[in-house]
């Protein structure tokens, strides 16, 4: 039966009636969601006589059955311990908050302001109640507050399961299994903030994607590759529609203007070098167009952790079909394999906001320009070999120790390179604009260490290089050459100099698993970095402390380091418990760690998975645009209603004046 569970407890100890039943239990089961049977535990309770049985489905789901009719007991999705890849979704506003933002860019009439001013007073009301512990009305768990608060936390289980679980709440809005029972899925992508893109690859070296609904988890169309995915390349081109195959249909969302889609070059053939190919997501004729502007400058970037090569290839034009390109390799980084194994590799993120792109370095002198670039590529290193120390070109350190690399993804170059001697592995890393965070274990101390480097550009050399950069800007506008939307001409990395760098070490007495950074939505918040502890915690470090503008010595800090925010260097960081987002909650063994903004510029969103699932929020430089929690509400209350209550007498008495003078 495709919808109903049966099992059929047998008593052994008479042969002649085993094969007779003693009692079926039998309950609701979708097979489709759940998959089929992988094992049954059943349990007799001795007092009652009746049974139980726990059944383990392909999908990870534990469901209790009972017997004497009671059925279906609980269900519980044992497919969230093995998450792969989550997204913290933006919902949509509710109707009287998309009628008020619709109407920012006119006056609205009176009976509007009205209007919206009660459903503005009904929904703070909500919020006062659920505040205090009253129940209030029930919220719909798929649209936005006031202050983009409520999201949906979509995540993506190594069992094919994907779930939609409400962010308020923390309950499952839809669950829904991917139509590829035998694949091994990978991770999980937006194209929009409605559409995701989850791939994977089967048994038969083929590899599968989909595209899924982010708020009701409807599967909107699904594809599978004859080729396995190697290379999974962003971008993000100006396209009206989106679609997964050359002979599927458009997907359409519920805007109405044409967005920004993400698109994306899924690359194959390049671990075994057998014809490299990128095929283009979506293979639509508008996207083909679109990539055409920007293809002769897109590097892709393969990564071989086993071999220890990170290499970039350029984009060729031609294809067998319509939207595959043959790519041509540029350049290549090669580590020794026998000595040098990569430990972990970060880009930058292509979504950050960068706030301001100068830094004040606390001597009292011109801010210095971040270097700020969008291919920035992070590699660490353990040196190690069969015969004990290598010696290590151009730098005086020898094994053990790890390495850090700062790569430009677009030509190659390595722009940074460090030691840190007696380094060992686990090594985590972390990017926010201009800074770059090393996590790693000092043999020789026997104690963790977090090696902060910042990079500013050098004066002198970027200055030429922008002269230059002008010149060419100017013959291009008396050419009057059309402008690219979908280009974005930021950052050059065949004219920027090498940047200078500062760097500090810190003592760090915990063992980290995955090292992230908290995002806002205008990036003025300051940055936090948090770490995923294998304490089973999650800590909120900022940026003040891992500053590496840090001055030595005792002396106090001048005006100028206050006025950049700038602290004394003090060699070991420590926590306090308000630095932990967990604070007196454990979270399970935290592979991975997801934020995403808010509307209010003080708070972000933290959404961490592991064994457990963990989401909070956090301010990393206070709740400085939100009224604090000692704030005395009933006084500003009453100085409102005695504000409208002298507001009416002075009416009444200007009448009354009026009239007076009237009469007289």
């Amino acid at each position: 039966d495709a919808e109903t569970l049966h099992v059929a407890i047998h008593d052994l100890s008479e042969v002649s009636s085993a094969d007779t039943p003693v009692e079926t239990l039998t309950s609701d089961l979708d097979y489709a969601e759940q998959g089929g049977v992988e094992a049954v535990f059943a349990q007799v309770l001795k007092k009652s006589g009746k049974f139980r049985a726990l059944v383990l489905s392909e999908t990870d789901a534990l469901t209790a059955v009972g017997s004497g009719g009671t059925g279906l007991l609980w269900t519980r999705e044992e497919a969230l311990a093995s998450v792969v890849g989550s997204e913290i979704v933006s919902l949509p506003l509710a109707s009287h908050l998309a009628q008020a933002a619709a109407s920012a860019g006119h006056f609205p009439g009176f009976v509007e302001r009205l209007k919206l001013q009660a459903d503005g007073l009904v929904e703070t009301l909500g919020d006062l109640a659920r505040g205090t512990g009253v129940a209030a009305a029930e919220e719909n768990l798929l649209e936005s507050d006031h202050f983009g608060l409520r999201k949906l936390v979509v995540v993506l289980s190594a069992t094919g399961k994907m779930f939609g679980l409400s962010s308020t709440r923390g309950e499952m809005v839809w669950m829904r299994r991917l139509p590829c029972p035998s694949c091994a899925f990978e991770g999980m992508e937006m194209i929009t903030n409605e559409l995701a893109m989850v791939y994977g690859s089967t048994q038969g070296g083929q590899s599968f994607c989909a595209v899924v609904e982010a708020l009701s988890g409807v599967v909107k169309d699904s594809r599978t590759i004859s080729r396995p995915v190697d290379v999974l390349a962003k971008m993000k081109l100006y396209l009206p529609s989106w679609q997964i195959g050359p002979s599927s249909a458009p997907i359409s969302t519920s805007a109405t203007t044409p967005r920004r889609y993400r698109s994306f070059l899924m690359g194959h053939g390049f671990k075994d070098s057998e014809n490299p190919v990128v095929s283009l997501l979506p293979p639509t004729p508008e996207a083909i167009s679109a990539f055409e502007a920007i293809r002769p400058k897109t590097i892709v970037h393969s990564i071989d952790v086993l071999g220890g090569t990170l290499k970039g290839f350029a984009v060729k034009k031609g294809g067998t079909y319509a939207g595959e390109y043959p790519v041509e390799e540029v350049w290549t980084v090669a580590f020794l394999a026998d000595a040098e194994k990569i430990c972990d590799v970060k880009t930058t993120d292509p979504d950050e906001i960068v706030h301001s792109p100068v830094s004040g370095m606390g001597d009292g002198r011109a801010p210095r320009r971040k270097y700020l670039n969008p291919s920035l590529i992070a590699v660490a290193t353990q040196r190690s070999g069969a015969e004990g120390k290598r010696a290590l070109p151009g730098v005086a350190y020898s094994d053990p120790c790890v390495m850090l690399y700062l790569i430009d993804g677009i030509t190659g170059k390595i722009i940074f390179r460090r030691a840190q001697k007696f380094g060992q592995g686990p090594v985590h890393l972390g990017i926010a604009e201009n800074m770059v965070v090393m996590h790693y274990f000092n043999a020789k101390s026997n104690v963790f260490e977090i090696t902060t480097v910042e990079l500013y550009e050098d004066a002198l050399k970027t200055a030429k290089a922008e002269a230059a950069a002008l010149a060419v800007e100017a013959r291009a506008r008396d050419e009057d050459l059309d402008h690219d939307p979908n280009a974005d001409a930021v950052f050059s990395s065949l004219i920027a100099p090498v940047p200078t760098s500062t760097q500090r070490t810190f003592l760090f007495t915990k063992s980290v698993t995955t090292l992230e950074v908290a995002k806002t939505r205008q990036g003025i918040t300051s940055k936090l970095f948090l770490a995923g502890l294998t304490s089973h915690q999650i800590a909120g470090l900022s940026y003040n402390v891992l500053d590496a503008r840090r001055p030595f010595g005792e002396a106090p800090p001048t005006k100028d380091q206050i006025a950049d925010g700038i602290i004394p260097y003090h060699p070991v960081i420590k926590l306090e418990t308000q630095k932990y987002p967990t604070y007196n909650t454990t979270a399970a063994r935290v592979v991975h760690i997801t934020s995403a903004p808010t509307f209010l510029e003080s708070t972000s969103l933290v959404f961490a998975y592991g064994l457990d699932l963990f989401y909070t929020r956090v301010t990393p430089s206070g709740a400085f645009d939100l009224l604090s929690e000692d704030f005395n509400r009933p006084f500003l209350a009453a100085t409102v209603s005695g504000v409208i209550v002298l507001l009416a007498l002075t009416r009444r008495w200007s009448r009354q004046k009026r009239l007076a003078l009237l009469w007289s």
